[in-house]
């Protein structure tokens, strides 16, 4: 499902960190975010309205090293106004906070990519021929398919979006996704030989499709493949909507330089994800929606990582069940680091220092099968965990745990959540002299062996010293212990 509302080009290569753009196009107008502010990036995330149509806009990933007058000349080139490089302009695929599915897809070798880029030549794609001779002793075909689907599987643990290979009938480049081809069309050709820009990417609303210069090192084996994957994943960032961000450091995989230091999107590029697109449980803002933990027995314990509220408005529900006599313990914690981030500058070298772990004061709830409040928790601040240890459930059942901000700094807070189930105490048992679990003969035989003496074990009165008030309490527990 393509959307068309002008033409709209990320150009990319690399792995960075990944900047919360996203404008909604519509017939004459398109809303943009404006640049992050100091105390937070995604707070005006609706504030500047753009008259008119997005025009052709694309911005350039490069490879490190690349020198700086070559990033001016293409990003200019590729922004036209210089002030416009500055915006963040992208779109999403389903509407802002929603997920889907999209399908991608291969044209055949031949299909005329025309240029896109001050120095590209227009050339037929081979992306078939090229990888197949490139990953030809590691199978071919599927070796790589398989590359790509390891990014698109990464991208739907982040957002929940989901990924489908479809053939590709080989319409001219820029037709909309359909049944014979995917919304995203994925292709290889020169671009401006090794180095410089390696890939660029469309935005959702021009299509979400994806060029690569077949000049590139694809074959690199470091750290799985890590330089194709990450300059794929990198790609279909842009393709998601997510523009540049600065400074390029090395630690978000959308800024606008490769790295290969980590693997794929890193926190920032994860609080683009779930902020543009809802995480991968989205939606689950009711009980009805609840996203399923699974039986938990006494002793069992589940984990939910990586998710995330978009907003002050967003709630998170799951489900668990349980046994009765059963104990929950039940901590929400915020994930973030204090990092430095900001738009696309000429030199990428500046931007605000943003703490992400402050984002929300998170609060939580306890509810039972019919959405009742059991305990609310919210005894902390922001940045801090909540907990709730040990609360005693009322019986064997459905139980949902409702995730909510009870106030916010901005948007998109990671947390992780923890849900862990024990037993009640076992009833003491003091007559069980011998620890078998009964009371009986061999209990009796310590206290009458034992008569009269002081300090010792079959004194379970307490008294001092071993007589009738032990045998009284082992003769009236006579039996299995509680």
């Amino acid at each position: 499902m393509k959307q068309q509302a002008g033409f709209t080009i990320a150009a990319g290569i690399g792995v960075a960190a990944s900047m919360f753009a996203i404008s909604s196009v519509g017939m004459g107008r398109s809303e943009a975010i404006v640049p992050p502010s100091p105390n937070d990036p995604l707070a005006q995330i609706v504030e500047r309205m753009v008259d008119g149509m997005i025009q052709p806009q694309s911005c350039a990933l490069f490879a490190p090293g690349t020198p700086w007058e070559r990033v001016e000349e293409v990003t200019a080139a590729l922004h036209g106004d210089e002030n416009l490089r500055f915006s963040l302009q992208g779109s999403t695929w389903f509407g802002q906070g929603n997920s889907g599915t999209l399908t991608y897809s291969f044209p055949p070798d031949g299909l005329t990519i025309p240029a896109a880029i001050q120095g590209e030549p227009t050339a037929p794609n081979e992306i078939h021929a090229r990888l197949n001779t490139i990953f030809a002793s590691q199978g071919g075909e599927p070796f790589w398919k398989d590359l790509f689907k390891q990014v698109f599987d990464r991208w739907t643990e982040i957002t929940g979006v989901e990924y489908i290979e479809v053939s590709d009938d080989g319409a001219s480049w820029g037709s909309s996704g359909s049944a014979t081809r995917g919304d995203i069309r994925i292709v290889m050709k020169p671009i401006d030989g090794a180095g410089g820009v390696l890939a660029y990417n469309r935005f959702p609303n021009g299509g979400g499709d994806m060029v690569l210069d077949r000049a590139e090192n694809w074959g690199s084996t470091f750290a799985n493949y890590r330089f194709f994957r990450n300059i794929v994943s990198h790609e279909h960032g842009h393709g998601l909507g997510f523009l540049h961000v600065c400074p390029a450091v090395g630690e978000k995989l959308m800024e606008p330089f490769l790295n290969t230091s980590f693997d794929g999107p890193q926190l920032d590029d994860i609080r683009a994800g779930i902020f543009n697109y809802g995480d991968r449980n989205s939606p689950n803002q009711s009980a009805g929606q609840a996203t399923s933990l699974g039986a938990l027995n006494i002793d069992d314990s589940a984990t939910m990582e990586e998710v995330g509220l978009r907003n002050n408005n967003d709630v998170d529900y799951y489900s668990f069940t349980a046994p009765s006599g059963a104990l929950a313990t039940i901590t929400v914690s915020p994930i973030g680091v204090t990092y430095v981030q900001g738009p696309q500058t000429q030199q990428c070298d500046g931007g605000n220092s943003f703490n992400a772990l402050t984002i929300m004061d998170l609060q939580f709830s306890l509810r039972d099968s019919n959405d009742n409040v059991l305990a609310s928790v919210n005894q902390t601040g922001f940045g801090e965990a909540e907990e709730l240890v040990e609360f005693d459930l009322p019986g064997a059942g459905e139980y949902f745990i409702r995730v909510s901000a009870a106030d916010s700094n901005g948007v998109a807070q990671v947390y992780t959540m923890d849900v862990a189930l024990s037993g009640l105490p076992a009833e003491p048992c003091p007559a069980d002299i011998t620890g078998d679990g009964q009371v009986g003969s061999a209990d009796l035989a310590i206290v009458l062996g034992e008569w009269g003496e002081m300090g010792s074990i079959a004194n379970i009165s307490g008294s001092g010293q071993v007589g009738s008030g032990d045998l009284a309490i082992v003769l009236g527990n006579w039996g299995a212990c509680p």
